[in-house]
C-alpha cells in the first residue's frame, strides 16, 4: 500500500511540474512581434508598423520586403524607410506596389516577426455615381417601353355607341 501511495505522490508530482511548464511556455513572450500583423492603408496615405523585441541588449531591428526579400534602408528620403532603433517601418505616400509581407529581424536573423501591409486603391464617388445613375435611368426606360407596349398589345376597340333611341309617342 505504501508502494502505491508513493507512486501516486511520484505520478502527481510529474503531472503538476508538467502542467507548469506548459502554463508558462504558453505565457511566454515572442521575443520579437510587430504591433499589428495586417495593417491596410489608402492610396497616398502613410502607413506605419511597430516592431519590437523583448530581448536583453542592444539589439538592431532590420525590416526586409518579402520573405528573405530586400532590406529596407534606413533611409529617411525613401518612400519606405525603417528606423533600426526603435523598429518602425514607415511607408509615405503609400502606393499599390508597396503591398505585400514585410518581415522584421534581429541583428543575427535569428527571431524573426512578419507584418503584412495592404494598399488600396479608394474609386472615385463621382465614377460610382455615374454608374448608379446611368443604370436608373436605363431601368425606368426599360419599364416605360414594356408598360407601353403592355398597353398596346392589350387595347380593345371600343363598341360603336348604339343609336339613341326614339321616344315613343302613344296616344291614349
Amino acid at each position: 500500500m505504501a508502494c502505491i501511495l508513493k507512486l501516486q505522490s511520484y505520478l502527481l508530482a510529474f503531472l503538476l511540474a508538467t502542467s507548469i511548464t506548459t502554463a508558462l511556455a504558453e505565457d511566454a513572450e515572442e521575443p520579437i512581434k510587430v504591433g499589428a500583423p495586417v495593417t491596410a492603408v489608402q492610396q497616398g496615405k502613410d502607413a506605419e508598423i511597430k516592431c519590437s523585441t523583448t530581448l536583453a541588449g542592444n539589439n538592431k531591428l532590420s525590416w526586409y520586403k518579402g520573405e528573405g526579400g530586400q532590406l529596407v534602408p534606413e533611409n529617411k528620403s525613401l518612400s519606405v524607410s525603417a528606423n533600426y532603433t526603435t523598429g518602425l517601418l514607415t511607408v509615405q505616400n503609400a502606393q499599390l506596389n508597396d503591398t505585400g509581407t514585410y518581415q522584421c529581424q534581429t541583428d543575427g536573423g535569428v527571431h524573426n516577426a512578419t507584418a503584412e501591409l495592404h494598399v488600396y486603391e479608394m474609386p472615385s464617388y463621382f465614377e460610382e455615381g455615374m454608374i448608379i445613375v446611368g443604370i436608373t435611368t436605363g431601368l425606368v426606360l426599360v419599364f416605360i417601353i414594356c408598360a407601353v407596349h403592355s398597353f398596346i398589345r392589350n387595347r380593345k376597340p371600343k363598341p360603336p355607341k348604339p343609336a339613341p333611341k326614339k321616344p315613343i309617342n302613344t296616344v291614349l
